[in-house]
């Protein structure tokens, strides 16, 4: 009964004293911010009192020591991070641990500021060069609890929810983990006590490098475009009534060259398994370089898991080529 109660009051001190940060106007060649609820999901979450279990030596954030992220971390996170690439039939990404300084510093710095900030200033609570650098080339996450006695989110869940990417209207953490060019990504992951005057007494800070000079070799790739959600898809991984996207993979030598994808005059179909077609929506597009510098967005209503869906997207201007695109997805 006691660690009912205990886990109970967690939950609902997270629901009720979460708050949620959304960036505004971002840079092209950097990602945006984000913060996700910590009281959805809870599957990914693992019940703990502490956060020893993660380290190999734990942060102590009054020493500005972001500590030693366990290895088997980072491979955890790797590892969702590539099983997302899979669905989307994209080449794995690799583990960049000459990068882990400066995404460690980084997750240092959202924890002791108890804030998401791509460009943390030099009188920032334990501001480093190697943390500024890392906060500008990585997809951020912060999320908080006002207990000690906290829900531990398990470290692949800001994967998840970088892909969902809930409130974001840019789709810039989702770009950058789905985009074909990724080579190598670096994790890193800092839990502490805030050392700014904050609500939060635990604040978990997660900085995933996707920027990087360079590029995957996918000259070999077979893919036109990629599709969110795209054929059979986890659930857990996709937020109905959110925002579908999808962009074109025109050129797999050059990135930029993918600039020269125009959707102004794009129709978007889509049809449930009985031929109805559905209600697309708050369609929006942009040739900003979050990943592909291309992006074709849409919210659908009364989407439903285990049900499939075929999308029509048309006349698609690709290279000053008039283009059809067609696939299908189902949640599951």
């Amino acid at each position: 009964m006691k660690i009912f109660t205990i886990f109970f009051l967690t939950i609902f001190l997270i629901s009720c004293n979460s708050e949620k940060i959304t960036g505004n106007e971002v840079p092209e060649n950097e990602v945006p911010e984000n913060e996700v609820p910590e009281n959805e999901v809870p599957e990914n979450e693992v019940p703990e009192n502490e956060v020893s279990f993660l380290y190999d030596r734990e942060p102590n954030i009054s020493s500005c020591d972001e500590g030693a992220l366990k290895d088997e971390e980072k491979q955890k996170a790797l590892k969702t991070i590539n099983e997302i690439r899979g669905l989307h039939r994209l080449k794995p990404v690799t583990y960049n641990y000459s990068d882990d300084v400066y995404t460690g510093k980084s997750a240092l710095i959202t924890v002791a500021n108890a804030t998401l900030n791509h460009h943390p200033k030099v009188n920032d609570q334990c501001w480093s060069p190697e943390g500024e650098f890392g906060s500008g080339k990585s997809n951020l996450y912060i999320s908080s609890s006002g207990s000690y006695l906290s829900v531990v989110e398990k470290s692949e869940n800001s994967i998840i929810q970088f892909l969902i990417d809930d409130n974001v209207d840019s789709l810039g953490h989702r770009r950058w983990l789905i985009d074909p060019f990724l080579s190598f990504v670096s994790y890193g992951r800092v839990d502490g006590k805030p050392l700014v005057d904050s609500k939060w007494n635990m604040v978990s800070g997660v900085s995933l490098k996707v920027i990087n000079e360079e590029k995957a070799y996918i000259q070999d790739l077979l893919v036109d475009f990629v599709a969110y959600p795209f054929e059979n898809y986890p659930s857990s991984y996709f937020k109905h009534n959110w925002y579908m996207s999808f962009s074109v993979l025109a050129n797999t030598s050059n990135i930029w060259e993918n600039k020269n994808v125009d959707y102004s005059n794009a129709i978007i179909e889509i049809y449930d398994e009985e031929g109805y077609m559905l209600n697309v929506h708050s369609i929006s597009h942009d040739n900003t370089a979050y990943g592909l510098p291309n992006l074709l967005k849409w919210k659908v209503d009364n989407t439903l898991d285990n049900k499939k869906y075929l999308v029509k997207i048309k006349n698609v201007n690709v290279l000053n080529h008039k283009k059809n695109y067609e696939y299908w997805f189902k949640t599951y």
